[in-house]
């Protein structure tokens, strides 16, 4: 059965299991924190109390990709490689701030931009840029690099490139302390942000430097 294994069942005596999931033989569920998992239905026995940041269903577990993602809080699932790597740098609670700060740029977007798409348009460029600009204001600019950067990690086609790009005049933004909106509006106005994805990816992205500097853009980081 699907999150159930021996080595957290009630012969061992060892009910910590998968991503420290702590089995209950009693009920036959698994407590996570902040919410108790039903590995036989695989879903939640609670709604999130986040609300709507994970999925439309208040309910689901891992967006119904678990062997993709990860929970390890009961409050919002990611990308098992993304997740990780976000948590060890920035902590837990800062990564789920990380997220609720993408979902307010997205709302913001689509009131900005009505009736655009949200994919390799101004509101996508805009939406990226707010996105890391707000995080590096809230979050500092390290964590923001480290979720913004792995959120595109492992495709790196064109359009991730762009997103990269469009990225890094967020945070470029962000420590300059300009209103992210504003700062965004201007770079999407006056084309510093891309709209259309190269048509092939560079080694490094368009006009980025990986460690702190956006070329062109004024200096990051020390």
């Amino acid at each position: 059965q699907s999150g159930k294994g021996r080595a957290s069942s009630a012969e061992t005596g060892n009910r910590k299991g998968y991503a420290g999931y702590e089995w209950d033989h009693v009920i036959t569920m698994s407590h996570v924190r902040h919410r108790v998992y039903w590995a036989e239905i695989g879903r939640w026995t609670r709604r999130d109390p986040l609300g709507y940041v994970d999925t439309p269903s208040l309910y689901a577990f891992c967006r119904h990709s678990p062997i993709s993602r990860t929970d390890e809080s009961g409050l919002y699932s990611d990308k098992i490689g993304e997740f990780y790597a976000c948590r060890e740098k920035c902590g837990l609670f800062r990564c789920i701030r990380a997220v609720l700060i993408g979902m307010d740029a997205k709302d913001a977007a689509l009131k900005k931009y009505p009736g655009e798409s949200q994919g390799d348009s101004r509101a996508d460029a805009w939406r990226h840029c707010v996105w890391n600009c707000n995080m590096t204001i809230k979050l500092g600019f390290n964590c923001a690099k480290i979720v913004g950067d792995n959120h595109e990690r492992g495709r790196m086609g064109p359009a991730d490139q762009m997103d990269l790009h469009n990225n890094a005049i967020g945070r470029a933004i962000g420590m300059r302390g300009q209103n992210c909106s504003d700062g965004c509006t201007e770079a999407n106005d006056n084309g510093q942000l891309i709209t259309t994805p190269p048509t092939k990816a560079a080694p490094n992205g368009p006009g980025i430097d990986y460690d702190y500097n956006y070329k062109g853009y004024g200096c990051l980081w020390g």
